[in-house]
């Protein structure tokens, strides 16, 4: 098993536009998304978000539909959407906007195609939460995050919360770094201080 390292904005790669992808030159990666989302979990993930810019995308309709009959890693190769009706919002996540929540409207049912491992042609409708699961890792692929999908504004906005939460982390970081040298070095002065004790003695 391969665990890659969900990338986070404003990474490059999750801003650029994926190619397709070719079952026997990249099977590897479909493996590696496969194991990936074996261990962060959720609803859905791109290939571009583990770092390879190529046209997959991964979803748990199971958990999506809370239903056991549904697959819980649908592997979507090349996935087009070929219909969309209806309009609703949905709540949406997302691993590379971590902490963070939006209501985005998007199309309530759409139908797809796609590549399954094999090179077979698949083709159906997708309703609700799965449809927007779908549409919103299909955005992945072409380089579009759900902060993509904000006003002007509030995109602004919430750019630069993400920079001043980043920013906190890192000097959190600093001190912790900070206060372990402290430490070692109150422990090493005690130690010097017991050594020479005992020569003392």
């Amino acid at each position: 098993m391969v665990y890659r390292h969900v990338l986070e904005w404003p990474n490059e790669t999750l801003k650029k536009v994926s190619r397709d992808l070719d079952i026997e030159k990249d099977i590897n990666i479909t493996k590696d998304l496969l194991d990936t989302f074996k261990v962060t979990g959720g609803f859905g993930l791109s290939a571009p978000q583990i770092g390879f810019n190529v046209r997959a995308i991964v979803i748990n309709e199971s958990a999506l539909n809370d239903c056991e009959s549904f697959q819980k890693e649908l592997l979507m190769i090349n996935p087009v959407i070929l219909k969309k009706e209806e309009n609703a919002s949905f709540e949406e996540a997302c691993f590379s906007v971590p902490g963070y929540s939006f209501d985005i409207e998007r199309s309530s049912k759409v139908k797809v195609e796609w590549l399954n491992l094999a090179g077979e042609k698949e083709r159906r409708w997708f309703n609700n939460y799965s449809s927007a699961c779908v549409q919103h890792e299909i955005d992945h692929l072409n380089g579009i995050l759900i902060i993509d999908k904000l006003s002007q504004l509030r995109k602004s906005m919430i750019i630069k919360k993400i920079k001043k939460d980043k920013l906190s982390k890192i000097k959190q970081l600093g001190l912790s770094k900070e206060e372990k040298s402290k430490r070692k070095s109150i422990k090493t002065r005690k130690n010097n201080r017991k050594n020479r004790k005992k020569n003392k003695k």
